[in-house]
C-alpha cells in the first residue's frame, strides 16, 4: 500500500476537486491511498511550508513561495520526472502566467492546477451594469454604500499591487516597490476606496467578501477579489453572484490584476515521489480539469477546462467573463524573500487604511522591506 498525505486550504475551491481526484486515484489503485488535510486561507498564502515539508507528500501552494522552496529544496523538482512533452502541454494550456509562475532556477515546481487572479464580483439582481472604472466605482459606493472590497493585510497589498500595475508599471520589478509618483497616487486611491466601503472591509478576505454577497443584500458589488466560481454556481449559496473583469484605474483596461491560484507540489523528502507526482500529473492533466474538477467545484488551471462550455454553464460563464483579466494578470516575483516582504508591506498597507497616516511614510516603509530582497535574484 502506497500511502499519500496532502495538504490544501480549507475551501470548496482548495479542496472539493483533490478529495474527488484522490478517491479516483485509489479506485483505480487499490493499492493507493491518498489523504487530505486543510490549513486556513492566510497560512496557504502566508504561512512559510518549511515545516510542512517533513508530514506531507503533497502541497497546494502559492507561487511566491516557489523561490524560498527551490533555494531551500524542499519541493521536488517536476521536469526531471515527466516527459517534457507534458511539460509543453501544460505551457499550452497555461491561463496567463499560471503555469510560469511555478518556475524557478530552471525547473519547474509545481503544477498549476488553479487558476485565479483579483476580478470584479457583482450581485445581477442588485445591480444591472457593473462600473467599468475605478472612479465609477468610487461614485457608485458614495451613492449607494453597496460596494465592499477585502482589505484584510494581505488583500491589501494584493489591491496595491493590482492599482499599479493596471496603471501601466508592474510593481517589484526593480530597485523600488514602484515610481514614487504611482505608488503615491495608488496609496491615495486606496485610501479613497477604503472610506466609501463598510468598515468590515479591513478585516474581510475575498471569501468574506463573497459570502456576504452571496448571502446578504447590502453588498452589490466588489471591484477587487481573487475569484472563487462557487459563488456563481446554482444552489451553492442562498444568492448568486457573476464575476466580471476589474474596473480600470488607467488606460490599460483591465490588465495587471494580480495573480493568484495554486500549485500542486510534491516534498522532496516523500517516500514515494513517484507516485505523488504520477497523481499531480493526474489532477492537472486536461482532461481531467475540464470534466471532474471543475465539476467537483474546483478553480482549473488549464485552458482547456476555462473554453469549456459545461465548465462556464455551470459557473455562471466565470472563465469567459474574467478571461481577459486573467490573461493579462500581474505575475508577483517569486525571489527568496518575497514572503517576508508580502507581511512587512501588507502590515503597513493596513496600517495606513485602518489609522491613517503620510503615503509618504508608507512608501518608505514598503521600499526599505523590499530592498532585503536579494536584489541579484530579482527579475530584470
Amino acid at each position: 500500500m502506497i500511502e499519500l498525505r496532502g495538504i490544501a486550504w480549507s475551501h470548496t475551491r482548495g479542496v472539493g476537486s483533490l478529495l474527488v481526484t484522490a478517491q479516483a486515484a485509489a479506485d483505480l489503485d487499490p493499492e493507493l491511498r491518498i489523504t487530505w488535510e486543510l490549513r486556513s486561507l492566510w497560512a496557504f498564502g502566508e504561512a512559510h511550508v518549511g515545516e510542512l515539508v517533513n508530514d506531507f507528500d503533497l502541497l497546494v501552494i502559492d507561487h511566491p513561495m516557489i523561490g524560498y522552496a527551490a533555494g531551500a529544496g524542499i519541493f521536488e523538482p517536476l521536469d526531471p520526472h515527466v516527459p517534457a512533452e507534458w511539460l509543453a502541454e501544460q505551457a499550452r494550456g497555461s491561463v496567463g502566467g499560471s503555469h510560469e509562475s511555478y518556475q524557478h532556477d530552471g525547473h519547474q515546481w509545481a503544477a498549476a492546477v488553479d487558476a485565479a487572479c483579483q476580478v470584479a464580483v457583482s450581485r445581477p439582481d442588485l445591480l444591472s451594469k457593473p462600473p467599468q472604472t475605478l472612479d465609477e466605482v468610487l461614485a457608485l459606493a458614495r451613492a449607494t454604500g453597496r460596494v465592499a472590497v477585502p482589505l484584510k493585510p494581505i488583500d491589501a497589498l494584493s489591491c496595491f499591487l493590482t492599482l499599479c500595475a493596471n496603471q501601466g508599471e508592474e510593481p517589484l520589478r526593480g530597485e523600488r516597490v514602484a515610481s514614487d509618483e504611482l505608488a503615491l497616487r495608488v496609496l491615495e486611491q486606496l485610501r479613497e476606496l477604503a472610506s466609501v466601503v463598510p468598515p468590515a472591509c479591513l478585516s474581510w478576505n475575498p471569501i468574506d467578501v463573497l459570502n456576504a454577497m452571496s448571502t446578504g443584500d447590502e453588498i452589490a458589488y466588489c471591484p477587487y477579489a481573487f475569484g472563487y466560481t462557487n459563488y456563481a454556481r446554482e444552489g451553492y449559496a442562498p444568492k448568486r453572484v457573476a464575476f466580471h473583469d476589474i474596473p480600470a484605474a488607467g488606460g490599460n483596461g483591465c490588465a495587471g490584476a494580480t495573480l493568484g491560484g495554486a500549485g500542486l507540489a510534491v516534498s522532496s523528502r516523500s517516500a514515494n515521489v513517484e507516485a505523488a507526482i504520477a497523481y499531480v500529473q493526474r489532477v492537472a492533466d486536461p482532461e481531467v480539469q475540464r470534466t471532474t474538477y471543475v465539476h467537483a467545484g474546483g478553480q482549473p488551471g488549464h485552458a482547456d477546462a476555462w473554453d469549456d462550455d459545461v465548465a462556464n454553464r455551470i459557473t455562471g460563464d466565470f472563465f469567459r467573463n474574467t478571461r481577459r483579466t486573467i490573461e493579462s494578470a500581474y505575475v508577483r516575483p517569486t525571489d527568496d524573500g518575497i514572503a517576508e516582504f508580502q507581511s512587512a508591506a501588507s502590515a503597513a498597507v493596513h496600517r495606513f487604511l485602518s489609522e491613517g497616516g503620510s503615503a509618504d511614510a508608507v512608501l518608505a516603509a514598503l521600499n526599505d522591506a523590499y530592498a532585503l530582497i536579494d536584489t541579484s535574484r530579482r527579475p530584470s
